[in-house]
């Protein structure tokens, strides 16, 4: 509804995590789906992620040169991982639960993430948190994070802006504030730091 407001037309890709590698999914579904939605050459296509979501927009973008790319967001992205699929991997069921992803979203020096190739030709922001539901996550994953994702795993050198929200993992993509700086990096090609701070300010 927030984009309706600004005169775009939002699309919504839904995936299956579970059944299909990153790969997979951004080089034929998310391709097809693209060619089949964004037919207009004139008008600018946007791609604003969440979570794994965010990589299989990174590997699209990657592999296709887009004209009228417009601004890409992520939301809450392990753009160099996430510990917890270390560990996840280590379980023969989960393995076969999750499948490829799991082991493509891992951390490491050679992992999937590490390899994939790509400057971005495109303006990004990148939206992360760091308030986590999980106990203890802070000792186990070893920084700040939002119970799943850790800020640092969240950046990218490439990024043109970014910004720590107070939220979790989960709760960052249905929060107001996340919605507010999605309209606002749309409109500006930049977030609204001045709103956080703010917030620092009255609570000092």
């Amino acid at each position: 509804k927030a984009l309706d407001h600004q005169g775009m037309v939002p699309y919504i890709f839904s995936y299956h995590p579970l059944k299909d590698s990153i790969d997979k999914i951004a080089g034929k579904y998310l391709a097809d789906f693209i060619k089949n939605k964004c037919q207009e050459e004139t008008q600018k296509i946007h791609f604003i992620g969440h979570s794994m979501g965010c990589i299989i927009i990174r590997k699209y973008l990657s592999e296709n040169a887009l004209l009228n790319i417009g601004r890409v967001i992520m939301i809450a992205p392990p753009n160099q991982g996430s510990y917890w699929c270390n560990v996840l991997i280590k379980w023969k069921l989960l393995r076969r639960v999750f499948g490829q992803c799991l082991e493509q979203l891992m951390e490491g020096t050679d992992s999937y993430l590490t390899k994939l190739s790509g400057a971005a030709c495109y303006e990004l922001g990148i939206i992360a948190g760091n308030r986590s539901l999980i106990p203890w996550s802070d000792l186990i994953l070893g920084s700040i994070n939002d119970g799943l994702v850790t800020v640092n795993s969240a950046k990218l050198s490439t990024a043109k802006d970014f910004i720590i929200l107070n939220l979790d993992h989960l709760g960052i993509i249905f929060s107001r504030k996340t919605i507010y700086q999605i309209e606002f990096f749309l409109k500006n090609g930049r977030f609204d730091h001045s709103q956080e701070r703010r917030k620092i300010i009255q609570l000092c």
